[in-house]
């Protein structure tokens, strides 16, 4: 029908990368007669989102297959034809949709174990008509079966873990975690990528708070990193430095024992009396030899990904959740911060993932970062703080940055390499910079808290670069002084200065609204 057509002119699939957490968007367009081809790669069988602003339709994809995909809008029916259809037509007949269980109602329901009864009813109850529907059509296959389980048990999950954003300090208690590992975490089967989002979504939950309260170590990282530098042979530790070190570990644990039973009035001696130890003293004194620190520091970076390996083997978890874990983990540190990973760190993705499409995807990317850190930057982009060095009053440092600007409209940018905000809209600079290249302005950039490399790199990687752009990266200090002149209270956030120098208030500058920003732009130059 025409009014269904219209509401898009593109069909579009997407999901969710398994081993990066990125949402893959593929589209094209559909002809006058509801017609359209779409090419794309698929990572196994993969639950697609289709279409989503006009038919909803969820659609299991296999690499190396071609399908023909009717959508009946009358009938509100969906078939699909190809070699091997059978798992994809049964999905489409068979899938209902459970009642399942929303977080937000995690404090009505009395907190996080009663709202744990509450989802664990909501699964039972979808499991006693999925065996309904098995019996009454026994003809399912077993892959369709296997999948429509796993979508329930997946998706209670997924609401389980998701309750921790509103659990007391978003921590839920370790037995309700105990429940969801033994009842949920190890009774999801794979293929994962074909549960779609509902499995991306409650890995991410689920090991996120896994890993955010580990169990305590029994020794200090310190420790723990000293004594496999020196079985590795990184370092030489003495007997006397072994036998303080090993007096160390077993101080600590009677610490450890004595802080759980102290009153709270006492806990404070407690720490003071341990750090004030005698082991502590000359543990100290082995860990800050000159060049020691150096060589224990790539175990103390990987200390955290050791222990979760370690507690993950504990629970029973198989290979590819542990791969999809880390895969995810280090994928994301390399997109967070716009930088390959150390070498030490990169050896260890490849001795402890064995996936090969998660290992590519992490080598890809960072290859990706390798190669832009390598590309030249224009100093002339890139401006020194020696002209703002003496100043700590934000006024004074944003008026003397602006001062060589007098006679141009400056639109300041306060971002940081850490925020996924203003990177996405870094990524369109050059489109603004064309529109706007009739008038007279300069883009003005300060960085908060952002790494010299991190930051060039994302500079590099949009091209955010031209003529009139200028980047400073100021000491925490000075930036947080213009920040708090400026009352920057979220990032990105933007300014516009007139030709004098004079803030404008009350204006919307944001460069995402570029037809806006033009015709603010236009009515102050008068063009």
């Amino acid at each position: 029908p025409q009014d269904i057509r219209d509401l898009s002119h593109e069909f579009e699939a997407s999901y969710e990368g398994i081993f990066t957490d990125k949402e893959n968007m593929y589209s094209t367009p559909i002809d006058s007669l509801g017609f359209f081809t779409l090419r794309m790669p698929v990572e196994n069988t993969q639950m697609l989102f289709c279409d989503w602003h006009r038919s909803h339709v969820e659609f299991l994809a296999e690499p190396g297959e071609t399908y023909f995909l009717l959508k009946d809008f009358a009938e509100d029916k969906t078939l699909v034809m190809g070699r091997n259809v059978r798992l994809q037509n049964e999905w489409l007949a068979n899938y209902t949709y459970y009642e399942k269980g929303n977080y937000q109602r995690l404090r009505e329901l009395g907190g996080p174990m009663p709202y744990l009864a509450h989802c664990d009813s909501l699964k039972n109850v979808a499991l006693s008509k999925f065996d309904a529907l098995c019996k009454e059509h026994p003809t399912l296959s077993a892959r369709t079966v296997n999948l429509l389980r796993n979508e329930i048990i997946t998706s209670a999950g997924r609401s389980l873990m998701q309750g921790r954003f509103m659990a007391p300090n978003y921590t839920l208690p370790q037995e309700y975690i105990d429940y969801v590992t033994e009842n949920y975490w190890n009774k999801v089967e794979g293929p994962y990528t074909a549960l779609g989002n509902s499995y991306t979504t409650f890995i991410r939950d689920y090991s996120d708070h896994l890993f955010s309260h580990l169990p305590e170590p029994y020794e200090l990282p310190s420790i723990y990193a000293l004594k496999r530098a020196n079985r590795e042979g990184k370092i030489k530790l003495s007997d006397e430095d072994l036998v303080i070190v090993n007096k160390h570990t077993a101080d600590y644990k009677i610490f450890k024992k004595d802080m759980e039973e102290a009153p709270d009035s006492l806990k404070q001696k407690v720490v003071d009396d341990f750090n004030n130890s005698e082991v502590v003293t000359k543990t100290n004194a082995i860990i800050f030899r000159e060049g020691l620190i150096d060589a224990i520091t790539p175990y103390l970076e990987l200390y955290d990904n050791e222990r979760l390996l370690t507690v993950t083997d504990s629970l029973g978890w198989n290979k590819t959740q542990q791969d999809i874990v880390l895969a995810t983990r280090f994928y994301g540190l390399i997109d967070h911060d716009r930088m390959p990973l150390k070498p030490h760190i990169l050896a260890f993705v490849d001795a402890n993932i064995e996936h090969e499409a998660a290992k590519q995807a992490i080598h890809e990317l960072n290859d990706k970062y390798e190669a832009i850190g390598k590309r030249s930057l224009s100093s002339d982009n890139l401006k020194s703080n020696d002209d703002v060095k003496d100043l700590s009053e934000g006024e004074q440092i944003l008026s003397k940055i602006i001062e060589p600007y007098r006679g141009k409209l400056v639109l300041l940018d306060v971002w940081g390499t850490w925020c996924g905000p203003c990177k996405e809209a870094l990524s369109h600079s050059q489109e603004e910079y064309e529109r706007l290249k009739d008038y007279p302005i300069v883009y003005l950039y300060l960085a908060n808290r952002s790494p010299e490399e991190s930051w060039k790199n994302v500079i590099k990687e949009y091209n955010v670069t031209g003529d009139n752009v200028v980047h400073y990266n100021l000491p925490e200090a000075q930036q947080k002084a213009v920040e708090n002149h400026l009352s920057v209270h979220s990032f990105p956030s933007y300014f516009l200065f007139d030709q004098q120098g004079n803030l404008l208030e009350g204006v919307n500058a944001d460069p995402l609204d570029l037809d806006g920003l033009e015709r603010l732009i236009n009515r102050l130059t008068n063009k």
